[in-house]
């Protein structure tokens, strides 16, 4: 497996040039090779985490195992970002107070409370939920599920508002649209946009599982031809009608099940530990929010200089946290992990 801890750590280093922007004086650059290809690697971790879970045999103990570490992550880098919480949540914005701690709850429930935090809470509340259904659905129906759960939140995206444009009078009002927007966010949250790759991961772990001995290739579903189609059509409607090409929603989930499926086929060949790079994977996509938000609102830089430095200080706390983690008083730093 190490072909994909080996594309998981290149798609970290993708994310950090997303939010790091290192072409942003370049624009057409900065659109064909980060804001395009970079849609790519947050789908890329949803898959691979889930791949690697359902692998092996899940019973409820493993999920419990699985949300315990999931929370420690969560509960570290909480505590280590409070401050810019603080300061983006409740110190940054301008309406009263009961409307901000409204949308840092609502947020931290179905979003994101700190940077990055939404790729966590959408494992805790997809991975939990896969597993469940899978136990009382079929592969297959499992399947439809995802994409029509994928369609939905695609079609209530800012890029489609104009289809449901006629229940706008649900946000006229103060109370109702706190009310609605709570639901929204339930409905479409980072749970239902990871659940399409969550549900691909366990189905490629099951086939991959099934194949190992005769490798015979996999058989691409009727949900999956189906999304293969959305995507087309996807793009066939912004070319005509141009919006902000780089978010081709549809897109995404095809180009991360093929590269996936590719990678489970072609071994690439490394001289270097698969553990440390899943390590770093995480560790680079954590730590990065911090020196972005330092280089960008505390210390502005150029963005050619911004993006190696948030990576070389990325990969000295990445180094550090690992290597104090090894000694007993600091054990506790693997949670960081």
């Amino acid at each position: 497996m190490k072909s994909i801890d080996i594309v998981k750590f290149v798609a970290s280093l993708w994310v950090v040039a997303l939010h790091a922007q290192p072409l942003a004086n370049y624009p057409l650059s900065n659109f064909i090779v980060i804001d395009t290809l970079g849609q790519l690697a947050v789908p890329f971790f949803f898959i691979a985490s889930a791949y690697f879970f359902f692998r092996k045999p899940a019973d409820a103990s493993r999920v419990g195992h699985y949300l315990q570490r999931m929370g420690l992550l969560y509960a570290f880098w909480f505590c280590v970002t409070l401050p810019i919480t603080i300061l983006h949540a409740f110190i940054e914005p301008q309406e009263p107070f009961g409307v901000r701690l409204f949308c840092f709850v609502r947020g931290s429930l179905f979003d994101s409370s700190f940077h990055g935090s939404w790729f966590l809470m959408a494992l805790i509340q997809a991975v939990p939920l896969c597993w469940w259904l899978s136990h009382r659905m079929s592969n297959r129906a499992l399947l439809w599920l995802g994409v029509a759960i994928f369609l939905f939140t695609e079609a209530m995206s800012p890029h489609y508002a104009h289809l449901f444009a006629p229940f706008s009078f649900l946000f006229r009002h103060e109370r109702t649209a706190s009310f609605w927007s709570f639901v929204v966010y339930a409905l479409t949250g980072g749970w239902a946009r990871a659940f399409i790759y969550v549900v691909m991961g366990r189905w490629l772990a099951q086939k991959s599982v099934e194949n190992e001995q005769k490798r015979s290739p996999l058989f691409i579903e009727w949900p999956l031809l189906l999304l293969l189609l959305a995507s087309v059509a996807e793009a066939t409607y912004k070319f005509v009608q141009p919006v902000r090409l780089q978010y081709f929603f549809a897109l995404a989930p095809v180009i991360t099940l093929l590269l996936f499926c590719t990678l489970l086929r072609h071994e690439i060949k490394l001289n270097f530990p698969n553990v440390r790079l899943r390590q770093w994977s995480t560790l680079f996509y954590f730590s990065h929010f911090i020196y972005v938000f330092i280089f960008t609102d505390l210390f502005p830089m150029a963005p050619e200089v911004k993006y190696p430095l948030v990576l070389a200080l990325c990969a000295m706390t990445s180094e550090a946290i690992i290597r104090l983690s090894s000694r007993p008083h600091f054990s506790w730093l693997k949670w960081a992990y």
